[in-house]
Order: C-alpha cells, then structure tokens, then sequence
C-alpha cells in the first residue's frame, strides 16, 4: 500500500502548500495553552510542519510514504528549518510515552481498517502528555460523491478504490456517534461536521 503513495508524491509534490484552516485554529489552542511540542500524524509532503516551524513550534512528523517524508525533509531545508521526522505506521509510532503535548491528523487515519484506527488512537493517546490535546478530521458516513471510479464497500462503512492511486487503500468512513465512540478513552471537547462530507473532533488526554 505504501507504493501507492510515494507515487503520489513522486509524480505531484506538494500538492497543498497552505495549512489546513483547523490545524491554524487549533495552533491558536495550543498557544493559549502554552503548548508547544506537537506531532504532525501523516504529514504528507510537509505543508502543516512546515506552518508549524514558521509559528514557533517545535515539530516533528510522520508518514507512511517514504517519498512524502523526503520531500518534507526537502521543503524544510529550502526554509532553513529543522524537524524530527520518520517513515511509520500510525498503529505503531516510534515515540516514548508522554512525549508529545499535542498530536493532530488530518484526513490520515481512516486509511485503515477499523482495528488499525482504534490502534492508531491508542498509540496517539501513548505519545501525548497528561493534558495534551489531539485534533482530527476524518470522512463522515455515509459517503456523499465519493470517487468518480470504481469502488466496493469491503468492511461496513469500509471502501477500497479499484483504480487510480488509492487502489486498494481501505477508507473507513465515521458517524458521529462512531467517532465519539472511537475515542471514548480521551476527554471530548468538541465533535461536528466541518463540512458534508467532514467530521472534526477535538480531544484531550485526561490528567
């Protein structure tokens, strides 16, 4: 599967150069806070680490793709930044415990099965220090215009394209409910619908 994304980022590098307007608003949070290590889960070609330098932070990041993790390490040096970076698995990230004061993710974990996102949630729970907060958005069920290709529900509320880059690459999709449910073991702050097709939710690691 990791194929499938370093193509993606070998044919088209930095598809996004501009962050995601939650991860700004969520950034604000964390300066009220007075939190400033944070951990970028699926950083793709580096747009959000890359903000996150610019704004003071100290960051670091991850993703499953070597080539995004190369071509972030690249956009950072052109800025004269600096930023501990790994190739991983959101199931299995190679962090101590309590290492991270804030994690965030966008539109990353629900490229899994169930199991492995229930896992990655665990592990995000692992890294983040007593109070630290995590941020992430995910697609919402039921899927509304979703690819123009072939695709086949796999698992409930699981689909796999059957062409294109995304091939084979599971996309798990959220109600509400669900995502709340999924991350009963943190502190709900807030949980909505950024968009129709969106969920967002807000949460933090109980002291």
């Amino acid at each position: 599967m990791s194929e499938n994304w370093n193509s993606v980022y070998q044919d088209r590098p930095y598809v996004e150069k501009n962050p995601y307007e939650g991860v700004i608003e969520f950034l604000k949070l964390l300066r009220e806070k007075g939190k400033r290590e944070v951990f970028d889960l699926g950083c793709g070609d580096g747009r959000h680490l890359v903000y996150l330098m610019r704004e003071g932070f100290s960051a670091s990041g991850m993703d499953y793709s070597l080539w995004g993790t190369l071509r972030t390490r690249e956009w950072l040096n052109r800025e004269g930044l600096q930023a501990e970076l790994v190739c991983a698995e959101a199931a299995n990230l190679p962090w101590p415990v309590e290492r991270f004061d804030a994690v965030f993710s966008i539109q990353v974990i629900h490229h899994q099965r169930i199991e492995a996102i229930r896992q990655s949630f665990s592990e995000v729970k692992r890294v983040l220090r007593p109070g630290g907060y995590f941020y992430a958005t995910m697609p919402a069920y039921p899927p509304l215009n979703w690819k123009t290709g072939l695709y086949e529900e796999i698992e409930e509320h699981t689909f796999i394209p059957l062409e294109g880059f995304e091939k084979d690459v599971p996309h798990y999709f959220f109600s509400q409910d669900e995502l709340a449910e999924a991350l009963s073991e943190f502190e709900m702050l807030d949980i909505k619908k950024e968009s129709a097709s969106h969920l967002s939710a807000l949460v933090r690691k109980v002291l």
